[in-house]
C-alpha cells in the first residue's frame, strides 16, 4: 500500500514511544497456606495478605464475631442481668471466616485480627466493603464495635441468633409455664423462667447443635468469653483466646447454609431477608444512640401515677377488694357478684386487660381494674418513661 507524498518522511522523523514499564504482576497467594486454620492478625503485613488474599478469592460469604469487654461497669437490672453502655464498648479480637463455594460449608480461611491496633483498621474498612454477606451470631455487638472503631459496617447481613428467635417465636412464651389460676407473682416468675430458657436456646452452642454443627469448645465457652471481659489492657491473647475467637466467626459460618435451608423448607426465607435482617441494623442503632429522657418530667409522671394509683385503690378498696394484685381475692370477689362466668376462658378465670375490656359495664369496680394495672410500677418503667423525652 502506497503512502500519500510526505507521510514517509513524517513517519521516519517521528520520536519513538517511551518506554513503559510492565506492571508488576501479582501472584496469586496459595490457598493451603490458608485454609483450615486459624491465623493472627496484628501486623501491617499480616493484614495486607488477608485482604489481598481476600480480593482474589472467590467469596461465598464471610462469618464474623467480635471478643470485647467493657471500659464502664454495668448495671444489674434483675438477677442474672448486667446491662452495659454500649459506648463503653472496647473491641479487641475480630474473628473473619472467608467461605468459598462448596458443599457443607465450603472451604474456610479464619483470620483473627487484633483490633488494638488501629494500623490495621485501613484493610479493614476495605475487606467490609466487599459486596458479599457477612454471618454472624447476635451481630448487635459487632456493629457497636465497628461503630466504636470508626469502621463501616457490611451492606449484607445475616444473624443466625435472629434466624433461630424468628423460627422458634412464640413456641416458648411465658403462658405455657404458668400454673392453673395463676397470679401476679406466678406470672412474673414465668416471665423469667422463659426469658431465661429463651436465652440459652437461642445462643450459639445450642443452636449449632440443632443444627448438626460442631462447636469444638463448647465445654470452655464461659470461661473463654470470660478471659476477654477481664483481659488486661495490653496483654498478649493466648493461643487458646485466638482459637476461640476464630471458632465463634466459623460456627456462624457453618450455620449460614443449614438455616437457608430451614428457612426454604419453612417458607420464611423472603420474610428473613427482607423484614428481619434488614431490622438488625437499625435495631443495634437504635439502641447506640439511645433515648433522651427528661429526668424531672420522668420523676413528675411516676409520681402523678402513683398518687392517682393510691386513689383507685382506695376505691376498689370500698368495693371489698384491698390488692387487685391477687389472683384470689379477684375470683372471690366476682364469685360473690355473680361474675365469675364472665372471666373463664380456655378452662380457668383470667383477669387479664383483654377479659376485663369486655365486660367494663358489669360493674363500677371493672373500669378501676382495667385501668389500675397501667399505673403501677413495672408498666411505667417498661413503656411510660421511654417517652418522656426532652
Amino acid at each position: 500500500m502506497s503512502l500519500l507524498p510526505g507521510w514517509k518522511d513524517r513517519i521516519d522523523q517521528a520520536p519513538p514511544p517511551p518506554k513503559m514499564d510492565a506492571p508488576p504482576r501479582t501472584l496469586p497467594l496459595a490457598l493451603r497456606h490458608f485454609v483450615d486454620k486459624v491465623i493472627y492478625v496484628c501486623t501491617i503485613a499480616a493484614a495486607q495478605k488477608m485482604l489481598e488474599f481476600a480480593l482474589q478469592r472467590p467469596l461465598s460469604y464471610i462469618g464474623w464475631d467480635t471478643e470485647f469487654k467493657f471500659d464502664r461497669p454495668g448495671v444489674e437490672i434483675k438477677k442474672n442481668v448486667t446491662v452495659f453502655d454500649p459506648h463503653s464498648i472496647h473491641p479487641l479480637l475480630l474473628s473473619l471466616a472467608l467461605v468459598e463455594p462448596g458443599l457443607d460449608g465450603g472451604q474456610i480461611s479464619c483470620f483473627v485480627v487484633d483490633l488494638r491496633k488501629p494500623e490495621l483498621l485501613p484493610y479493614l474498612t476495605d475487606l467490609f466493603r466487599l459486596p458479599v454477606r457477612f454471618v454472624g451470631h447476635f451481630v448487635k455487638v459487632e456493629h457497636f464495635c465497628l461503630w466504636k472503631l470508626g469502621l463501616p459496617e457490611p451492606g449484607m447481613l445475616w444473624d443466625t441468633w435472629v434466624a433461630e428467635k424468628a423460627r422458634y417465636l412464640g413456641k416458648a412464651h411465658f403462658r405455657y409455664k404458668l400454673p392453673r389460676n395463676p397470679d401476679e407473682d406466678d406470672e412474673a416468675r414465668a416471665k423469667d423462667d422463659a426469658e431465661d430458657d429463651d436465652q440459652f436456646f437461642n445462643s450459639l452452642v445450642p443452636t449449632c447443635h440443632r443444627h448438626g454443627v460442631a462447636y469444638k469448645m463448647a465445654a470452655d465457652k464461659k470461661r473463654l468469653q470470660q478471659s476477654f471481659l477481664s483481659h488486661p489492657d495490653g496483654a498478649s491473647f493466648t493461643e487458646e483466646q485466638i482459637a476461640y475467637a476464630g471458632e465463634d466467626a466459623i460456627a456462624a459460618a457453618l450455620l449460614f447454609p443449614k438455616q437457608v435451608s430451614a428457612a426454604i423448607h419453612d417458607g420464611t426465607l423472603h420474610h428473613l431477608e427482607t423484614v428481619e435482617m434488614t431490622w438488625v441494623r437499625t435495631n443495634a442503632r437504635v439502641e447506640w444512640n439511645g433515648i433522651k429522657i427528661n429526668d424531672d418530667r420522668a420523676k413528675s409522671v411516676a409520681s402523678a401515677c402513683s398518687a392517682h394509683l393510691a386513689s383507685l385503690e382506695e376505691q376498689l378498696a370500698i368495693h371489698g377488694i384491698s390488692n387487685f394484685r391477687s389472683h384470689k381475692m379477684l375470683c372471690e370477689f366476682f364469685a360473690a357478684v355473680g361474675l365469675l362466668p364472665l372471666f373463664k376462658k380456655d378452662g380457668k378465670y383470667t383477669f387479664e386487660r383483654k377479659q376485663l375490656e369486655l365486660h367494663l359495664d358489669c360493674h363500677p369496680a371493672l373500669s378501676i381494674l382495667y385501668l389500675a394495672p397501667l399505673l403501677s410500677q413495672r408498666y411505667i418503667l417498661k413503656f411510660l418513661f421511654p417517652y418522656v423525652l426532652n
